[in-house]
């Protein structure tokens, strides 16, 4: 019968020498460095993840401000809201289409425009002539319908409002 180990050391399969209890329990060296070697580089790829994904919030963050930032100093120059009835609607647009309103926007453009290049400011000129010469005659045209068709509405008006005769 072969012997059994007992609990002060083991036995060597050769020749029933007893191994030193430090060569048992210690981790030979050949194991542990090959065993180490894909938990470094598992470890080293989530570090280069995590210092990625630093890298990525630092930017957004960044990115944000900037945004922020450009927000902040382009506040339009007509505060929008919805309007609660139709006549509401009718005096917004009354109000939008004012001297003082039409007069804060041509200075907020003008003031958007003094910040281009040359070239970009003398290509928007020309833009603005050329829809001015365009949209002349189309102008024209609704003015020149619009009276016309008021003497038939006042005639039309006139004839609602006269009581009948029965």
């Amino acid at each position: 019968m072969s012997k059994m180990p007992s609990k002060r050391g083991a036995i060597h399969s050769k020749g029933g020498k007893k191994e030193p209890a430090f060569a048992r329990k210690a981790t030979q060296h050949q194991d542990f460095i090959g065993q180490a070697a894909p938990e470094r580089a598992e470890a080293e790829v989530r570090k280069q993840e995590r210092v990625e994904q630093e890298h990525e919030q630092f930017v957004v963050e960044e990115m944000s401000k900037a945004l922020s930032d450009v927000v902040e100093q382009t506040a339009p120059v007509l505060p929008l809201r919805r309007p609660t009835s139709f006549r509401d609607g009718v005096s917004m647009l009354k109000e939008f289409a004012s001297p003082e309103t039409l007069e804060k926007l041509r200075a907020k453009a003008e003031e958007r425009l003094a910040d281009l290049p040359p070239p970009v400011k003398k290509a928007v000129e020309m833009a603005t002539r050329v829809t001015q010469v365009l949209t002349a005659p189309v102008s024209a045209g609704l003015r020149l319908i619009g009276a016309v068709l008021r003497t038939p509405a006042a005639m039309v008006r006139l004839i609602a409002r006269r009581p009948r005769q029965t």
